[in-house]
This record gives C-alpha cells, structure tokens and sequence, in this order.
C-alpha cells in the first residue's frame, strides 16, 4: 500500500516515499538537495582529495542517502521536543565539522601548477626532516621533489590526513542531511495531520 501526500503515513517507510512522491512540496527540493549539493564538488573541488577521481562526491552522496533512510526509519515518531534537540546538536556538529574541515583543508592540502589537489602530512620522512629549515621550508621542498608527498612527509601520517579529511567531510554532510530530513519529516508529519 502507498500512501498519497494527503494520507498520514503508518511506518518510516511509507513517510519516507510519501515525501518521495511529494514533489510539489519545497521540503521534497530541499531533501533531495542535500544528496545533489556533494555532487557540486565535481565543480567547486571543496572537497578532500582523494587517491582515486571522483569518489568523494559518490561517496558522500552515498553516505547521505543512508543517512535519509535511517532518519526516516529511527525518527519517524519523533515529539517535537526531541526533533527540536536533535536538530540543535545536528547544527552545532555540522559547525564543527565543516570548520574544522575548512580549516585543515587549508593547511594540509597543497594545489600543483597543474590544479591537481594533494594532501600533506604531518610527519616528516627521515631525509626531509634532516633538511628542513626555516630558511629552506617544506613547501620549497614539495616543489623541488616534483610536488610528491610522499618525498617530504611519511606515507602513513598523509594517509591518516587523508582519513581524517574525508571523515569531517562526511559528517558535515551525513548532519546536514540528518538536520533537514528531521525537519521535513516533522513538519510533513504535523502538515498531514492537519
């Protein structure tokens, strides 16, 4: 059975394809934004670089979609009191993140004269770390060695920078998306009933 926009609802299934099927409704655009805003970074290149093309904005949208589904299976009931507290603790998560993003983003991410977006480190390599001054920096390093990280700092700790990057990335979005998909499914709810 499939509920209209007009029906209430009976499980967090049959909310979640009634706001689906809802496309004249703004909160269905706003909702299905969420999982197409990653996909900007194909454009903006915000996002953290990654070892292989094009994933992280997969990825991410992924990580929402999931997040959509378990927002309208776990929280299809939710009062108002806890949708409200919810939501609160989403944004201030999503602050936190996405700066904290933004901010390692700047200093451990490097730009090639090609454009391509690498990740650095926080270890230096044995051989960096004896050359290294502060008249002869890392930066003046990385260009010497042909823009390759891994001649300036350890293999491990620009992967763990990697990791970490892509984890704030995806939490940012992963609250985003918990935080809208509360609202609307909230709203939707109490609009239903009416």
């Amino acid at each position: 059975m499939t509920s209209s926009p007009s029906e209430k609802p009976v499980t967090g299934l049959d909310e979640f394809r009634a706001a689906l099927l809802d496309y004249k409704n703004i909160s269905s655009w706003a909702m299905g934004g969420t999982v197409a805003v990653p996909l900007l970074d194909y454009v903006v290149r915000l996002g953290p670089p990654w070892p292989w093309a094009g994933g992280v904005p997969i990825i991410t949208a992924v990580a929402e979609l999931l997040t959509l589904i378990c927002v309208f299976h776990f929280w299809s009931r939710s009062s108002r009191k806890s949708v409200s507290r919810r939501i609160v603790i989403l944004i201030v998560l999503l602050v936190i993140c996405f700066g904290s993003y933004l901010y390692l983003n700047g200093t451990f991410t490097f730009s090639t004269p090609l454009g391509e977006k690498f990740v650095k480190g926080f270890t230096l390599t044995p051989d960096a770390a004896l050359l290294i001054t502060p008249e002869y920096t890392t930066d003046a390093m990385l260009e010497e060695m042909g823009y390759r990280p891994d001649a300036v700092w350890t293999s491990s700790s620009i992967t763990v920078m990697q990791l970490v990057l892509l984890f704030l990335w995806l939490l940012s979005f992963i609250s985003l998306s918990a935080t809208i998909a509360s609202f609307v499914l909230y709203h939707r709810r109490t609009s239903v009933r009416n």
